[in-house]
């Protein structure tokens, strides 16, 4: 899963648009599993830890997860999240 979002430049972008784009990063090459846990895995650190839990970043990781089931390249995945709102 680590690998998947290593590939993208999330540099500038906003923390929102983050969660969609790795979410459907993942989704894509990993599976729709695999994508939950990893957004639902960052937020329960940030909860406990020094991060800052975001009910917002679990709607933009829903919505990527969402893009990455119907789309199937990058480009279409970054319009996906875009006109979720991310």
């Amino acid at each position: 899963m680590q690998q998947a979002v290593d590939t993208l430049d999330l540099d500038g972008l906003t923390d929102s648009r983050k969660h969609c784009l790795a979410s459907g990063t993942i989704t894509q090459l990993c599976g729709q599993t695999s994508a939950w846990m990893a957004g639902y895995a960052k937020e329960m650190a940030d909860l406990l830890g020094p991060g800052d839990f975001s009910r917002q970043d679990l709607r933009a990781d829903r919505a990527g997860r969402t893009c990455g089931t119907r789309n199937f390249d990058s480009q279409s995945l970054v319009l996906c999240c875009a006109a979720a709102g991310y």
